[in-house]
């Protein structure tokens, strides 16, 4: 007996069911899953890897390729010859706030709580002091979803300046690895939440962070790391 398809999460219900042409001669329709649609939407508009859109939807990163390529194959069907698109079906899994309705409509409305997310990063990877981070990456979370993804430069380091920047750009939640007890008073006295000892992969450790496998936290760092910092020297 085969084993049952795990459903996909969903976590954003469609704005739109059915996009038709206006001057099509044809009257074929192309079925989009919306597990598919979702798979567009991480990759495609928030910009999340394959990984990090396995981890949100509760998938392998192979069947996130496989349902991605599915997708496009089916918006270029539509686009190219001329077809209606309506999303609907898919074994999915939705969020608390996004399921459909009884009559099959998308209607409920969702929760108003919008989290930011700041993570010291050079390139993807988790930049190990906070203070020293080339850029930082914003990441916008409705519903334990992310919306979107935003990279900005760090600005000049000023000692005790990063708190207040990140708090005026709306940052709720910092994941890091290691923050200096100053830095760490300042976000606590601002209220932001601390998620520390976390390395490696940024989009990782969101996932981990909304997926409740990371747990709040605030770990300082020491004076002594072996790689160039000194004794005495400040930390943010």
């Amino acid at each position: 007996m085969p084993r049952p398809q795990k459903g996909r999460r969903v976590c954003q219900r469609p704005m739109c069911r059915r996009f038709e042409p206006i001057d099509s001669a044809t009257s074929v329709s192309v079925i989009l899953n919306l597990d598919e649609l979702e798979t567009i939407r991480l990759l495609d508009l928030v910009g999340l890897s394959q990984e990090a859109t396995g981890l949100q939807m509760n998938i392998g990163r192979a069947t996130v390729q496989r349902i991605y390529e599915d997708a496009r194959r089916k918006i270029a069907d539509a686009l190219v010859n001329g077809k209606s698109l309506q999303i609907e079906g898919g074994n999915v899994d939705f969020c608390d706030g996004c399921e459909p309705s009884e009559n099959g409509d998308y209607d409920i409305p969702r929760g108003e709580t919008m989290n930011k997310i700041a993570i010291p990063v050079s390139g993807n990877e988790i930049f190990g002091h906070f203070g020293h981070a080339p850029q930082f990456k914003l990441v916008s979370v409705e519903d334990k979803s992310v919306v979107s993804v935003e990279i900005i430069d760090a600005p000049p380091h000023q000692h005790g300046f990063l708190p207040g920047f990140l708090a005026e750009k709306g940052v709720d939640t910092i994941i890091a690895n290691t923050l200096g007890q100053g830095a760490i008073d300042r976000f606590n006295a601002l209220s932001i939440t601390l998620y520390s000892g976390l390395s490696g992969d940024a989009d990782a450790a969101v996932m981990a962070v909304l997926s409740g496998e990371a747990q709040p936290n605030a770990k300082a760092c020491g004076h002594h790391h072996g790689d160039g910092h000194h004794h005495g020297e400040h930390h943010e």
